[in-house]
């Protein structure tokens, strides 16, 4: 299946790593590889987040890393909506 990003969540990952370059974190890019490969991952197991808080949405917190994807999953793709900090 594949993973669409909306304009929202590409933006969520642009500043993402725009943040990780500013406070000079060497492995900033392959930190940002790391999300986009978790992300990519969703379209294997698109039930893989939890249901989420807004209606047909699901969230999928990245492994080690402080941030939550919000999607939803239609029925020949994965969407993402957003890329969030986790609360």
């Amino acid at each position: 299946m594949d993973v669409v990003w909306s304009q929202g969540a590409r933006s969520d990952f642009e500043s993402i790593l725009h943040q990780l370059i500013d406070v000079r974190r060497p492995d900033a890019y392959h930190l940002c590889a790391a999300i986009d490969e978790h992300v990519a991952r969703l379209g294997e197991l698109p039930y893989t987040g939890s249901i989420g808080r807004v209606t047909a949405t699901r969230e999928f917190p990245l492994p080690d890393q402080p941030y939550v994807v919000v999607y939803t999953v239609k029925p020949d793709h994965v969407y993402v909506l957003r890329l969030l900090p986790q609360a």
